[in-house]
């Protein structure tokens, strides 16, 4: 449901039929697990099982609130005018505040079972459910979570990199952004040449360091760097050894015309 939703407000469907359908739709995930989760509190003693089963209900309404933020933020920057350009940074905060608290959720489920372990009844079937829901849900979480910061802030310094394109270049460029097609107010131009906007070309540096348009590298990593200078010295010797071959070859018809004079005068 997820994407459908997503898309509707991406690709800014006029159908408001469909809109409201998968409004609706989201409104009873994020509402029902809630009710779900007041009932169990209302009618059964807590537990570890139904601790899971809490757990799972709220992280289901966590993340559909965070689609109808999103789907809401996407649908607003549809009927701007003008491109928004911290759009990005606003939904990376709001995907990040939600695996936030999903995260908070999976460590308390883990923190709750482990009590249950230590103090309570322990079975097999409790601690393999722990050792599960802590690897998948905790560490797999903690794992993803970070390598998404770590691209994006990587992102973010090959960005600033690159020069800021001036209203001149702009107005001579005269085209659009070759990523979403739309005018550009402000641009980075890559080392080739080519002129994006911000946000997008930051959104193609998560997966590549090359260029959008000719996929020319970006940036030299140090290694890379160290190569190329180790390799400079290298070349600049062998041009010295073939200047040297060339002298030495230019000078032996000088010796061969100096012995053809030698002999000569020995004749005479």
């Amino acid at each position: 449901a997820d994407p459908i939703l997503l898309s509707l407000s991406a690709s800014h469907n006029k159908n408001i039929f469909k809109h409201v359908r998968a409004i609706l739709l989201f409104t009873f995930l994020w509402l029902f697990p809630l009710y779900m989760t007041y009932s169990i509190c209302q009618y059964f003693d807590l537990d570890f099982w139904l601790l899971v089963i809490m757990s799972s209900c709220l992280l289901t309404s966590v993340q559909v609130v965070g689609s109808l933020v999103i789907y809401t933020l996407f649908m607003y920057d549809g009927m701007r005018t003008d491109p928004w350009e911290s759009l990005d940074d606003i939904v990376y905060y709001t995907r990040s505040f939600v695996r936030i608290l999903e995260f908070i959720v999976a460590v308390f489920v883990v923190c709750y079972g482990m009590k249950e372990s230590i103090f309570g009844e322990w079975s097999w079937i409790n601690s393999s459910i722990l050792i599960i829901h802590c690897y998948f849900n905790v560490w797999q979480r903690l794992q993803s979570g970070w390598r998404t910061f770590l691209l994006r802030r990587e992102a973010v310094k090959k960005l600033a990199l690159l020069p800021t394109a001036t209203e001149d270049q702009i107005h001579n460029y005269n085209d659009v952004c070759p990523i979403c097609y739309q005018p550009l107010l402000t641009a980075k131009i890559t080392p080739c040449g080519h002129f994006f906007h911000a946000t997008c070309l930051k959104k193609w540096l998560y997966v590549k360091d090359t260029c959008p348009m000719c996929h020319k590298k970006l940036h030299e990593t140090s290694e890379e760097s160290q190569n190329s200078t180790q390799d400079r010295p290298a070349q600049n010797e062998d041009i010295v050894e073939e200047d040297e071959d060339h002298g030495d070859a230019d000078s032996e018809p000088s010796n061969h015309s100096e012995e053809q004079e030698f002999s000569e005068e020995d004749l005479d």
